[in-house]
């Protein structure tokens, strides 16, 4: 059963990186520069949650978005947020912008 996993494992691995690599180049750039560096990056930031799908139990959701902590601070834009939809709290601004709030891992004392 190990071989099926590897070689299904394989595929996946092979399939990202080509993707990855070569297919989103052919698409977003000509004559050696991108013609829109914003929609490249995009559509790899899509790959790649696409790839951690096939890892990630179904459980969790992914996403892109800012993480607020406990402290009111807002990190910059993560382009993957792997969350517990049932339990994070998850804040979606009128213009589509996603905020997360963060459970804090270990708390300080003061």
């Amino acid at each position: 059963m190990k071989a099926v996993l590897s070689a299904v494992l394989d595929g996946k691995i092979k399939s990202f990186r080509n993707e990855f690599l070569d297919h989103a180049r052919d698409v977003f750039f000509e004559d050696g520069k991108t013609f829109h560096s914003g929609e490249f990056g995009l559509h790899r930031e899509k790959l790649v949650r696409r790839f951690l799908r096939s890892f990630v139990p179904h459980r969790l959701a992914i996403s892109t978005g800012f993480v607020v902590n406990s402290e009111n601070i807002i990190a910059t834009q993560a382009d993957v947020v792997i969350f517990d939809s049932a339990q994070s709290p998850l804040i979606e601004s009128d213009n589509d912008q996603l905020f997360f709030a963060a459970k804090p891992c270990v708390q300080s004392e003061k």
